[in-house]
């Protein structure tokens, strides 16, 4: 994206800080986080102070929690960055279901953001897009992750889905024998060994509808990563910092061990492999390699696709694109490899089965598949950002604004 700097007369900026003076933060008179957690009302109020950086079409009045949150990741990507503020993803889930507190900590650092301002700024100010010039911090997320006190709470939506990933799916590999059977003197008679096998379609199955069903519980919390090529992918894209994404694929290591010993601590004796994946005796590691990084290609291909915010056509179902994705190259490469496409769905029976045949396979290839596809949605197949419209009635920044004018808006 092209770095573009934006003009503010300092009139501006002092009208927004009297309004933003003017808002009772510390005693509200009324239910803020209710009233801002749509996010229209915030859009409203910027495109009456600072209308060059907004574009109020685009903002709809909001009639679900996916509506608000789009509305808030509008303004955090088209408004909030241009004055120097970034909101966490989490931050925003929060300012959606109208957490008490959250939005009042948003505006008051809006409030000491443009108390420095106004102070110091002359005819005009330029506000960058902070895209071109991030501090270390900013730039790999210490900053973000040090402010988001519910950064938790990712973490173990991360851990939690990948411990039912692993046991859900991994699961369809164990042995089992025929059904017990009732003889006439009413005994229940086993047969002794453990013989049915699971077949590769129902353990794509599993996996993908697992997946669906993982990002449809969790999708809203952490976006259901629950593989650590998704993560890297999204990290090459920008759509997450590096620290966020290695504590990410931590928690994701962790609940794939998790997944597994709890695997193993209800699977028959005798039950078979834990899901453990490796190459078939004809694939070479160089083609084993090459196909994992090919399958997870284009997993994380579709995982940025559906995501992508600037997308305005209909998305369909998250979870089941990804889902079906999961499916298609798990059925394509399940006699080859294994069709991992998960270092951690691999680390983790691995661990506790203690076989590490051709292991850094299952790294190498994901995570590369992963990098591949996340070089290539952020450079070539992004959906282009909106261009922003201004309106004929939207009052200019120069009109004489008092403090009770603002105050009034609110």
């Amino acid at each position: 994206m092209a770095n573009a700097a934006i003009s503010l007369d300092t009139e501006s900026l002092r009208t927004l800080y009297a309004w933003l003076d003017a808002v009772p933060l510390s005693r509200p008179k009324r239910n803020i986080a209710e009233d801002f957690s749509d996010g229209v009302l915030m859009a409203e109020v910027f495109a009456f102070f600072v209308p060059k950086l907004i574009d109020i079409s685009l903002y709809k009045e909001a009639t679900d929690d996916e509506s608000k949150k789009n509305n808030w990741k509008l303004l955090n990507q088209n408004v909030f960055s241009a004055l120097e503020i970034r909101l966490s993803d989490y931050t925003i889930i929060q300012i959606a279901d109208a957490k008490s507190g959250i939005i009042e900590q948003v505006l008051w650092e809006m409030r000491k953001k443009l108390q420095d301002s106004t102070q110091s700024y002359s005819n005009s100010v330029e506000v960058v897009d902070t895209n071109a010039g991030f501090s270390i911090k900013e730039m790999s997320g210490i900053s973000d992750i040090a402010s988001d006190r519910g950064i938790w709470k990712p973490l173990l939506a991360e851990l939690l889905g990948t411990v039912i990933l692993v046991f859900v799916g991994c699961g369809t590999y164990l042995q089992w024998g025929k059904p017990a059977t009732v003889d006439s003197f009413g005994s229940i008679k086993k047969e002794s060994t453990l013989t049915e096998t699971t077949s590769s379609l129902q353990i794509s199955l599993a996996f993908g509808i697992t997946v669906a069903t993982v990002t449809q519980a969790i999708g809203h919390i952490s976006g259901s990563h629950i593989n650590p090529a998704v993560t890297l992918g999204l990290m090459i894209a920008g759509q997450i910092k590096p620290v966020r994404s290695i504590l990410y694929i931590a928690s994701q290591c962790a609940g794939a061990v998790a997944g597994a010993a709890i695997l193993k601590g209800v699977a028959p004796e005798g039950g078979g492999s834990l899901g453990i994946t490796v190459p078939h005796e004809d694939v070479c590691s160089g083609q084993a390699f090459g196909i994992e990084c090919m399958i997870t290609f284009v997993v994380v291909l579709t995982v940025l696709g559906v995501y992508d915010e600037n997308r305005n056509d209909v998305k369909g179902s998250i979870p089941l694109a990804i889902g079906l994705s999961v499916t298609a190259c798990s059925l394509s490469a399940m006699k080859f490899t294994g069709a991992s496409m998960n270092p951690a769905r691999t680390f983790g029976p691995a661990v506790i089965s203690y076989i590490w045949t051709d292991h850094w396979i299952y790294w190498a290839g994901p995570c590369a598949g992963g990098v591949a596809a996340g070089l290539v949605y952020s450079s070539i197949l992004r959906a282009p950002k909106p261009a922003p419209v201004i309106t004929s009635d939207v009052p200019a920044p120069n009109d004489p604004i008092t403090k009770s004018d603002a105050k009034d808006i609110c």
